[in-house]
């Protein structure tokens, strides 16, 4: 009898820590906000007038690319074209979730063609 007792608490621990676990790993994504990597292009790499940023972007709701908001497909990559007018373009990204976490990165990059002239 006392062997039964032992099994069912070590059980009823193991349940709880079970569930307390796995509340901390849902509950993550409200204190960590965004996560933004970069895949391309890196910061201070030359680049053509028109180029490809690539990456990916976690736990968000919204995301912006010079203030314009972009999507990502359902594993979070994302692939934009922008336009380099200018030797030096500057790359900024935010994300944010909707519990009103914020992420962003900026970069500079450089247009081949104007570093060139």
């Amino acid at each position: 009898m006392r062997s039964q007792e032992i099994l069912k608490k070590i059980l009823i621990i193991t349940a709880i820590s079970a569930v307390v676990i796995y509340s901390f790993f849902k509950l993550y994504s409200l204190y960590s906000g965004p996560s933004i990597e970069i895949d391309s292009p890196q910061n201070g790499e030359k680049v053509d007038k028109v180029f490809t940023v690539t990456g990916r972007i976690q736990r968000a709701d919204k995301i912006y690319l010079f203030d314009r908001e972009i999507w990502t497909d359902q594993d979070g990559y994302f692939k934009e074209s922008v336009v380099s007018s200018d030797k030096y373009t500057p790359i900024n990204i935010s994300a944010s979730n909707r519990w009103g976490k914020t992420n962003s990165i900026s970069l500079m990059v450089e247009n081949k063609e104007e570093a060139a002239q």
